[in-house]
């Protein structure tokens, strides 16, 4: 993915990063953008939520990222999302998962309104106005989902095999996982870091930032 193409840009002619494969393109939106990146990776590393990343948290997601097998990203992003580690996910910790990654957005809006603004010539009191103006409406946005979440967690388990209790067992979710091949980074907060890499991308490009 995106993420993956910055950390390690695919190799063109004679082994480097070549023109039509995105490496420079995304290397340079890295630069340009590394704070944001930084926030977003040091949120979604923070597994504990302890305000700190340990060892063992940054070891784990940098394997994840660039090593892992595709069901062991599946049994990663299980034991990430199994929040009261139950060994089955049940409602709540979907409805908590959801939660985390609006808060991590809403964390995140600042940086990306920023990002945003550069593309443009203002001077400082056109970028602080129009940026409140838009984190403003970026804040009242995220707010607003959160009423979405329960309907949608329970949309989710409806669509997947639950057991007699209601929860999600680990074949169960790997099975959901095949069938939907987003449905793992959607929750568990790669997407989050994959959306974050685009858009340092588009804006590199010249490109608007949805």
């Amino acid at each position: 993915g995106a993420l993956h193409a910055i950390v390690q840009p695919s190799p063109g002619k004679g082994g480097a990063a070549g023109a039509g494969d995105g490496g420079p393109l995304l290397k340079a939106a890295l630069i340009d953008s590394r704070p944001l990146l930084a926030a977003a990776l040091f949120v979604e590393f923070d597994a504990d939520g302890s305000g700190e990343v340990s060892r063992d948290e940054f070891v784990a997601h940098v394997w994840m990222l660039l090593r892992a097998s595709e069901e062991q990203r599946q049994r990663f992003a299980f034991a990430k999302l199994d929040v009261n580690r139950s060994g089955a996910l049940e409602r709540s910790d979907l409805v908590a998962s959801m939660r985390r990654q609006l808060s991590i957005a809403r964390t995140l809006s600042p940086l990306l309104v920023q990002l945003q603004l550069r593309r443009h010539t203002l001077t400082a009191a056109e970028q602080r106005q129009l940026g409140e103006t838009a984190v403003a409406a970026a804040h009242e946005t995220i707010d607003a989902m959160h009423s979405q979440v329960e309907p949608t967690v329970d949309e989710l388990l409806a669509s997947m095999q639950t057991g007699a209790d209601g929860a999600v067992t680990l074949d169960a979710w790997r099975e959901a996982c095949e069938r939907n091949p987003d449905l793992a980074t959607s929750l568990d907060g790669g997407l989050l870091l994959e959306q974050t890499a685009a858009a340092a991308a588009a804006h590199d490009a010249g490109n608007p930032i949805p």
